[in-house]
């Protein structure tokens, strides 16, 4: 079966995981494409016999009255077209509706029974439908703006051997172009809690702890319905508190504590995996770049040694869970 939806990008996927859930039971699979309108002149083109489709479907959520529905059957050429009026305050009676429909027609397909009507009374019934005038300001589409999501995450940073690996959680904003289109600009900040490290050399040691943001453009891509790839770079800074210590036998006495600046430059690579309407499961790895060639004195004497020295690039990984903040606006005229 092949369904192409367009419209609220929340409406779509709940309609989605509806109907494969509906149809998970019958033998047919489910090819689920995602489209910025609904093109009638495929729906009504004409197409050879193909074996392998059952069905074809198309389903329109961009129109804020009622959601729209065709199936054709593809063995022989019937049309149900069906429109399903919006339930002010209740959406998912709306998708739910839609699901059901989808998932008994392509029920009743698979038992051989005959469905709708035949393609010239369909073309009559779609055509009178304002979706029929593409020349006119399309009512269908939402304009949908910037999206925007609020997340949490707990990061891992290799900084130096030992390995002296700190725990960093933290959280994001993110903020990208529209949530239907295949790639769009991403924009994200973070900000993070670097816990307690300790980072060895030789005779010395010492504890680090501080905050760090950064501040990441990129773009992200749709794999699928409900996976996304990201990829970022940019800019931060952290804020270094380092604790010298002197290990056991050491000969230098070990400084008080101090604070320490420090610029970086990073880049990630992430998924994204959108478990419901709003929420959102990511993962990334990468690496922060120190562009200050930070080293850590630890001595009391007043010399520059012995320095703890960290690694100039620090692997990074996290994983964390973000929300949509994002509406989608009313549909302009």
């Amino acid at each position: 079966m092949e369904v192409v939806a367009t419209g609220e990008p929340g409406a779509t996927e709940a309609v989605e995981a509806l109907v494969r859930e509906l149809l998970g039971r019958l033998p047919v699979a489910i090819e689920w494409a995602y489209a910025p309108h609904i093109d009638l002149h495929e729906v009504l083109a004409h197409r050879t016999t193909d074996p392998g489709v059952v069905a074809r479907v198309w389903v329109d959520f961009s129109d804020l009255e009622a959601a729209s529905v065709i199936v054709v059957a593809a063995a022989t050429d019937r049309f149900l077209v069906r429109w399903v009026p919006t339930e002010r305050g209740n959406i998912e009676v709306e998708q739910e509706a839609v699901a059901q429909i989808i998932g008994f027609t392509v029920e009743a397909i698979l038992e051989g029974a005959e469905i709708g009507v035949t393609r010239d009374v369909a073309a009559r019934q779609i055509l009178a439908q304002p979706m029929a005038h593409p020349e006119q300001p399309p009512p269908l589409q939402h304009r949908v703006g910037a999206s925007e999501e609020l997340g949490a995450f707990v990061g891992l940073r290799a900084i130096g051997p030992g390995p002296a690996v700190g725990i960093d959680p933290g959280l994001l904003f993110a903020l990208s172009g529209p949530r239907e289109a295949l790639v769009r600009p991403l924009l994200v900040a973070e900000l993070q809690y670097e816990a307690p490290v300790d980072l060895e050399a030789n005779d010395v040691a010492v504890r680090l702890e501080g905050v760090g943001g950064t501040l990441q453009g990129g773009i992200e891509a749709r794999l699928a319905s409900r996976l996304s790839l990201r990829a970022t770079a940019g800019l931060g800074a952290d804020a270094i508190h380092a604790q010298p210590q002197a290990t056991t036998g050491s000969a230098f006495a070990a400084r008080g504590p101090f604070w320490l600046g420090a610029a970086v430059a990073t880049a990630r690579v992430g998924i994204e995996v959108r478990v419901a309407a709003s929420v959102s499961l990511f993962a990334s790895a990468g690496f922060d770049l120190d562009m200050s060639g930070v080293s850590f004195p630890v001595s009391a004497n007043g010399s520059t040694e012995p320095n703890a020295v960290p690694w100039r690039a620090w692997p990074v990984a996290s994983l964390g869970a973000s929300v949509s903040l994002s509406r989608t606006s009313a549909p302009q005229r």
